[in-house]
């Protein structure tokens, strides 16, 4: 299921803006209705499980999470997802996955906390998105729009 930012909530980095994306960008091969490679990005528990290759997070370490790897080779690797010129993480999105991951991959890490100095710029853009909507602003729209179009894809 598609998770739901509750209006005036503290925004979470995973919540609010690593699982919109994922289950937007792959949940149409990764989801609930199919899970290629056995892969489901829907939820934590999930990508701690991993798929046929093993977990697809490693808390701590975004180099050594087969979700990011991927995500980051070659657009000509046999084994670069998504495939088949599919459109991935954009790159603000890609860098806030990095940046949870690397900061250990928690649920309660917060979008406030990240945004802290320390935060990275790439991943700004996509914090900032999901802190203007937990603190009540107006929806996304276009490609922003976020998981209603998941299962779009195959």
């Amino acid at each position: 299921t598609a998770p739901v930012a509750t209006p005036g909530a503290e925004a979470k980095v995973f919540a609010d803006v690593v699982q919109p994306a994922l289950i937007k960008r792959c949940g149409g091969c990764h989801g609930e209705k199919k899970q290629k490679a056995d892969l489901r990005v829907d939820s934590l528990a999930a990508l701690l499980k991993g798929g046929e290759t093993g977990p697809a997070i490693v808390p701590f370490s975004s180099k050594k999470s087969l979700i990011h790897e991927r995500m980051t080779l070659p657009k000509t690797s046999d084994d670069f997802m998504p495939p088949d010129d599919k459109p991935g993480l954009s790159p603000d999105e890609l860098a806030a996955l990095e940046f949870w991951l690397d900061r250990g991959a928690s649920p309660e890490l917060t979008v406030a906390a990240a945004l802290a100095p320390s935060a990275p710029d790439a991943a700004r853009p996509a914090l900032e998105r999901a802190a203007g909507r937990a603190a009540g602003a107006a929806p996304p729209t276009g490609d922003d729009a976020g998981p209603a179009d998941a299962g779009a894809r195959d």
